[in-house]
């Protein structure tokens, strides 16, 4: 099933393509990053100066370099910007060190969020005057925290991802709207088609599709506007892709959604439509989700990973599937989860990376898959 997915997700990306990519690497750039690395995403960093730089596949201008070359080794986006976030699938969402919005990569469904539905090679300034604390991509559409709280959301809306009451492709949307306005917001995930957030209050959010239990409410039914999950607890952090995770105040890790390769970390490979705890008695500081795994980081800095293992991503040396989470890495304080990828960025600033590599994802200058954790930068 979860190959069958991942074939129609590349043939998502694949379709905003006018011409076809080669992988040209550039090494020698990346000798001008400087650690410690401050924010990540899938085939992203910032730097210690606010640098942006990016790599792996650049169908549609995802990295945005002003190419549609894909790079094997990282390249400066947007030189003489400083970042501070940033977020990416298909597309590229970042904020910059004044609170400015920036995006660019395939725009097909309007995830851009520039009135058009034309790609974008280099970074375009989205709803210039407004300033933004958090950014989140989903698979084709985009959200967005404003610096009062408000949330924003534009794209593709097939499944009730923007939240806004309707649901349909002529729903999608190309400029930013505001929904929930009577909410002030602090984290947001985008999943390929569902997100989850978090209020001020530490109130969980949930909207979107919802065909394996994702949105965690007991159901299989789609919302096409946000539903509070788990009411009565606090959450900190949350993760989506086609599962679900979330950290509460206490520290206590949650699951819910897919999980057909174990992905949730339960030990069976059951869906689950409400949020399962896992690992109880570990206090967890950090999660992510990628398409059918899952990394996250204990009070102690430990990385831990488990699910989908065909290309390495767990980091394990092995692509043997895991139900329960493996300790992968000790002194971890930052991780991502890609497609099939994952990065860890250590108590140095260091980058690591490993599992799939196609197309340089994973920036060592090699298209070779990554069995075990391979330090990238410096």
């Amino acid at each position: 099933m979860i190959k069958n997915q991942k074939k129609i997700v590349r043939k998502l990306l694949i379709s905003s393509l006018i011409l076809l990519t080669v992988a040209l690497p550039l090494a020698a750039q990346t000798n001008n990053i400087t650690i410690p690395v401050i924010a990540i995403s899938e085939s992203f960093l910032i730097d210690s100066s606010g640098s942006l730089w990016g790599w792996g596949y650049n169908g549609a201008g995802t990295i945005g370099d002003g190419t549609e070359t894909n790079r094997l080794t990282p390249v400066q986006v947007k030189p003489g910007t400083h970042f501070k976030v940033i977020s990416s699938q298909s597309h590229s969402l970042a904020v910059d060190s004044s609170g400015n919005l920036w995006a660019w990569g395939s725009n097909i469904t309007g995830t851009i969020g520039d009135g058009t539905k034309v790609n974008s090679l280099t970074p375009v300034q989205i709803k210039a005057g407004t300033r933004f604390t958090a950014v989140a991509a989903g698979l084709m559409h985009s959200l967005a925290i404003d610096s009062k709280g408000s949330l924003w959301v534009w794209g593709y809306n097939t499944n009730g991802q923007l939240g806004n009451g309707t649901s349909g492709f002529t729903d999608s949307r190309t400029i930013p709207m505001q929904i929930k306005t009577n909410i002030r917001f602090t984290a947001i995930s985008a999943g390929s088609f569902h997100n989850l957030a978090i209020d001020s209050k530490g109130n969980l959010w949930a909207w979107g599709g919802n065909d394996y239990g994702q949105l965690g409410d007991g159901t299989t039914t789609e919302r096409n506007s946000p539903v509070q999950i788990k009411a009565g607890t606090r959450f900190t952090a949350v993760a989506a892709y086609f599962h679900s995770l979330a950290i509460d105040s206490s520290g206590n890790l949650w699951a819910w959604g897919r999980n057909d390769n174990g992905q949730l970390g339960n030990g069976t490979t059951a869906n689950y439509s409400a949020p399962v705890q896992i690992m109880a008695g570990t206090k967890f500081t950090a999660v992510a989700a990628g398409a059918a795994h899952s990394l996250a980081i204990d009070s102690n800095g430990n990385l831990w990973a488990w699910g989908f293992n065909e290309f390495y991503q767990l980091g394990n040396g092995t692509t043997t599937d895991s139900h329960v989470p493996l300790k992968i890495m000790e002194g971890i304080k930052m991780t991502v989860a890609g497609l099939s990828q994952s990065f860890a960025v250590d108590s140095a600033g260091s980058l690591w990376a490993w599992g799939r590599n196609d197309e340089g994802a994973l920036g060592d200058g090699t298209t070779d898959n990554i069995p075990t954790p391979k330090r990238i930068i410096p």
